[in-house]
């Protein structure tokens, strides 16, 4: 049978990272050790070549990217890194205020668990993934002598074997401890009832105080996203690449949605303000930022029956 490849999404990101870190000035902005870990990883998936690497490396090619990036999605690609900053900080700070469990659901290529393996090894770090991506990465792991006994890799489709399945059958996961659970680029992958049930499983598999980060698309009040002119081609190649956007909410609509599912949104803006968070504090304010994607912070307390 012949070997599937991990998703176009999932390589894009881990080879935006290295690509971002090629930058002196973004350098700085992302999670130490990511970008030389997305390397190490994609190179020993067979995901990063050296032509790539001398590719994103040329004057020519990154000025072409960015007036390309620019006229079509501007800050958007500086908008995953700093999410991923955002992402590292704040699982971090809640690994120093108690939770000793992470959960990445749509983990990809993503570095996290693969950086906090060694450093916390009385933490659990959990990923789920497709299977197709999921044996890419842990052949990567492998063959890179990455694996930790805390690091536990999930291969498994969530439309035929449901989370709870998936966690219950994991070595380790304890439905009792208070967890952190990264949902990054993937809601708006799913229909709604979808969303729904992974809340309602994510509630389930965790106890209260433990801490859900995610992101979401938003949408207007007629649920069209603020793509802007570009919106019909970028919907368009998302579909030909097997990942159309089904899932999107109005911020101002989305306590409303978590809170019968037993989460509570973090009211503070500022928290999740990448601009104001990141940017600001490294006089970059002025840099454009993607606004395709918005970044939350939710606690997992008890259902809201009045929701």
């Amino acid at each position: 049978m012949a070997r599937q490849r991990p998703t176009c999404s999932a390589v894009d990101i881990a080879r935006t990272v290295f690509y971002l870190d090629l930058d002196p000035q973004v350098a700085p902005l992302l999670p130490a050790g990511a970008a030389v870990t997305s390397e190490r990883l994609l190179r020993a998936a067979g995901l990063l070549k050296p032509a790539h690497v001398a590719l994103y490396r040329r004057p020519w090619f990154r000025r072409l990217t960015d007036r390309v990036q620019r006229w079509v999605a501007p800050g958007h690609v500086l908008h995953i890194g700093l999410r991923k900053r955002f992402f590292d900080e704040e699982t971090r700070a809640a690994l120093s205020a108690g939770a000793t469990q992470v959960l990445v659901l749509g983990a990809g290529f993503d570095t996290l668990c693969v950086r906090l393996a060694p450093e916390h090894p009385d933490v659990g770090l959990f990923e789920l993934d497709r299977p197709s991506t999921h044996q890419a990465k842990l052949a990567a792991i492998e063959a890179l002598g990455a694996g930790r006994p805390n690091l536990h890799l999930i291969g498994v489709d969530l439309s035929v074997t449901s989370l709870d399945q998936a966690l219950g059958a994991a070595p380790g996961w304890r439905q009792d401890a208070v967890s952190v659970m990264v949902v990054e680029g993937v809601l708006m992958y799913l229909p709604e009832p979808a969303v729904s049930e992974m809340l309602e499983a994510l509630r389930r598999c965790t106890r209260t105080g433990s801490r859900l980060l995610f992101t979401y698309l938003p949408v207007d009040e007629a649920g069209k996203p603020a793509f802007g002119k570009w919106g019909g081609a970028l919907k368009t190649m998302a579909r030909l690449i097997g990942e159309p956007f089904l899932w999107g909410i109005a911020p101002e609509a989305l306590p409303g949605f978590l809170a019968p599912h037993g989460f509570r949104v973090d009211p503070d803006p500022d928290r999740c303000d990448l601009r104001r968070r990141f940017l600001g504090p490294a006089g970059l304010a002025d840099w454009a930022l993607g606004r395709f994607e918005r970044i939350a912070v939710a606690e997992r307390v008890e259902p809201d029956p009045r929701s």
